[in-house]
C-alpha cells in the first residue's frame, strides 16, 4: 500500500469512527468500519466491533458472519466454528456462513466433515464460486486429486474468470504427472493475463518440473506454489487480490 492508499485508507476509518460515534445503532456504519479495520490487519479491534454488534443485534447475518470470519484469521477456528454454527441454526441458507464453517473446520483438520459441508452447500448453490472452489481444494487436502480436478475442469469451463481455480488445477495436474497440460493451462493464462507474475512464475515452474529440473517429484513438496493458499479466501475479493496472496504465499515458500 503507497502513501497515497495509506492516507485514504486513514480518512474512510476516521469518518467511519465519527459516523458510528453518531449513530451507534446504525447497524451499517458498525460493519463498515469493522470491515475496514479487518481489511487494514487490525483485527482485535474489528473483532470487538463484531461481538459489541452481534451482541445487540443478535439477528444481524453481516456482523455475525463478519465476527466469524475474523476469528477464523485470528486462528480461533474452534470460535469460529461455534459462531457460524449459531449462525446457521437462525439462517440455514447462509452460504457465506456455510463456506466459512467449512474453511472453520478445515483449519482444526475436520476434512470429511469439510467436505460434507461443501457438497451440501453446492446442492444447493450449484454456481457459487466459492463453495467450488473450496470443495476442490479439500478434495486436494484429502488426497483426492482426480475428483479435484474434475470439479476444478467443470469450474474453469464455466467460470474462466477465476484465477483461483485456474491456478489449482494447474498445480494439481502437476502434482499428477501431467506436467503437458500444466504448462498448456499456464500458457493460457499468460496469454490472458500477461501483467500477471504468479501466472508467470507457475509457468516457469511447471517447465522446470517438467524438464526435471529443481524440485522432484514436485506433488512431494510441503510447499509448491498453490498448496497453502485457502482459494476460499481467494475467491471473496478481485483478481488482483488473488494475485497479490498467491505470490506471497509462492514469495514464501521459496
Amino acid at each position: 500500500m503507497d502513501q497515497r492508499d495509506q492516507r485514504y485508507i486513514e480518512e474512510a476509518l476516521a469518518v467511519q469512527q465519527e459516523t458510528v460515534a453518531l449513530f451507534p445503532d446504525d447497524i451499517v456504519s458498525r460493519n463498515g468500519l469493522a470491515d475496514t479495520l479487518r481489511q487494514v490487519g487490525r483485527l482485535e479491534e474489528a473483532l470487538n466491533i463484531y461481538r459489541e454488534t452481534v451482541a445487540t443485534f443478535p439477528h444481524d447475518v453481516v456482523s455475525r458472519d463478519g465476527l466469524a470470519e475474523t476469528l477464523r484469521q485470528l486462528s480461533h477456528p474452534q470460535d469460529a466454528v461455534s459462531v457460524y454454527r449459531e449462525t446457521l441454526a437462525l439462517f440455514p441458507h447462509d452460504v457465506v456462513a456455510r463456506t466459512g464453517l467449512a474453511e472453520a473446520l478445515k483449519q482444526l483438520g475436520c476434512l470429511q466433515d469439510a467436505l460434507q459441508l461443501y457438497q451440501e452447500t453446492i446442492m444447493l448453490f450449484p454456481n457459487h464460486v466459492p463453495a467450488r472452489d473450496g470443495f476442490a481444494d479439500t478434495l486436494r487436502q484429502s488426497g483426492r486429486f482426480e475428483e479435484a480436478v474434475s470439479m476444478l475442469r467443470e469450474t474453469v469451463a464455466a467460470y474462466p474468470q477465476d484465477v483461483a481455480a485456474s491456478l489449482m488445477l494447474a498445480d494439481t495436474l502437476i502434482r499428477m504427472g501431467q506436467d503437458g497440460e500444466a504448462i498448456t493451462l499456464y500458457r493460457d493464462l499468460v496469454h490472458r493475463f500477461p501483467s500477471n507474475p504468479v501466472v508467470r512464475n507457475g509457468l516457469a515452474e511447471a517447465l522446470r518440473c517438467a524438464a526435471a529440473i529443481g524440485r522432484e517429484p514436485y506433488g512431494n513438496e510441503s510447499g509448491g506454489l498453490t498448496a497453502t493458499v485457502s482459494y476460499i479466501d481467494l475467491r471473496k475479493d478481485t483478481v488482483e487480490t488473488v494475485i497479490q496472496a498467491v505470490l506471497k504465499k509462492l514469495g514464501s515458500a521459496a
